[in-house]
């Protein structure tokens, strides 16, 4: 009775915070796609180090922006490269990334991800309560089941 419980409140609570975790997810994509458009440009850089620790490549670029100043940038990639490579990388005033500014699809599906994933984080509290219950359930099933056969050996012991 108590697993149907839970059911219907799990069927009640997941629609509601599922939409609510999906249209959080959506909006904070597409400011993302808004603010990374107006502020990431892309920017023809030079390599000029690239050190490499535990799998992840530190490389630092220089580039010239758009109003004649020089730059100087750090980022970490998986992808390698070397000294005096020209790669593709987008800056803004403070940082510089290997990775280009969010597109729609990106936005669509992150939010595909958390339109599949919402309601199966959902379930763990639910299934999780449901697992202890009937653990605390089939222990006392078997301990009356027990006690019932110990009554029975005792009534028909002093036969």
């Amino acid at each position: 009775m108590l697993g149907i419980v839970l059911l219907i409140a799990y069927l009640a609570v997941a629609p509601l915070v599922s939409a609510v975790a999906i249209g959080s997810a959506y909006e904070a994509g597409v400011r993302a796609e808004h603010h990374e458009a107006a502020t990431f440009h892309r920017v023809h850089a030079t390599v000029t180090k690239v050190t490499y620790r535990i799998g992840t490549y530190h490389v630092t670029v220089d580039w010239t922006a758009a109003d004649g100043k020089r730059h100087t940038g750090d980022y970490s990639t998986a992808r390698g490269t070397i000294v005096g490579r020209h790669p593709k990388v987008w800056a803004d005033t403070k940082h510089v990334s290997d990775e280009p500014p969010q597109k729609h699809a990106g936005t669509v599906g992150d939010t595909a991800a958390v339109a599949a994933l919402a309601p199966l984080a959902m379930s763990l509290p639910f299934l999780g309560a449901y697992a202890l219950l009937r653990h605390r359930y089939d222990q006392r099933r078997y301990q009356l089941w027990e006690d019932e056969w110990a009554q029975y050996d005792d009534q028909h012991s002093n036969s």
